[in-house]
């Protein structure tokens, strides 16, 4: 019975799975709890203009200094940023977590990096070309996600926001780019760089979740590109 089941089931499988479910999970949870001031705000503003009164603070020319309803604004505003920063940190965190992986399933196995770079962490995986080579090495075989290597540039650019991380995804991904941009911001918002919308989010942690062993393997969803070309 026991080969059976091991023959049935991926203990590895199940354990990145149920990894990156949590990950997930505490994105959703996050993102919802900044949509309810999202509804909550507007309702607020528009109920405030319907009632015609003004509250705030004018000067002694009577113009307006002040007004209750930049406060609706600014709430709102900082919660479409503050959700950008959230993605982007769970996004960040998905892919560490796949870094994790690939780095406990070598330990695991005795595999050793075949890094082409000679420095001082000779002997440690550097990087997303040593993970790729390990993850598909024959020990452990689970081949990477085709667009991974768009995420692995992804991670880069939040981490780092430098214009050669930025012009490097540009270059190989010039769609994606686009779309990673393709976003407006509301006043008073502190976030920079790229960013990450709930369909960009959905995408990585798709493309992560196909990037490592399934508690099924039979389940394993065809290969096929999900970031645009």
């Amino acid at each position: 019975m026991p080969n059976l089941l091991q023959q049935i089931i991926s203990y590895e499988g199940f354990e990145y799975q149920a990894g990156l479910d949590s990950i997930e999970r505490a994105a959703i949870a996050g993102l919802g709890a900044l949509q309810d001031d999202l509804f909550k705000n507007p309702k607020c503003l528009q109920q405030y203009r319907s009632e015609g009164v003004f509250e705030g603070e004018r000067d002694e020319n009577g113009t307006s200094i002040y007004e209750v309803c930049n406060d609706f604004k600014f709430e709102m505003a900082v919660a479409v940023d503050s959700q950008n920063e959230l993605r982007r940190a769970f996004v960040l965190a998905a892919y560490h977590f796949w870094e994790r992986s690939v780095i406990r399933w070598a330990l695991v196995r005795h595999l050793k990096p075949r890094s082409k770079k000679k420095d001082k962490n000779e002997g440690y995986f550097q990087g997303y070309d040593d993970l790729k080579t390990a993850a598909e090495n024959e020990v452990i075989n689970y081949p990477p996600h085709p667009d991974l290597q768009a995420v692995s540039q992804i991670a880069n650019v939040l981490k780092h926001e430098s214009k050669k991380s930025q012009e490097k995804l540009k270059e190989d991904h010039p769609a994606l780019w686009a779309e990673l941009l393709d976003a407006v911001h509301l006043p008073f918002c502190r976030s920079e760089g790229i960013i990450i919308s709930d369909p960009i989010m959905r995408k990585v942690f798709e493309i992560i979740r196909q990037s490592g062993p399934y508690v099924s393997p039979e389940k394993k969803p065809p290969i096929k590109t999900i970031f645009p070309n």
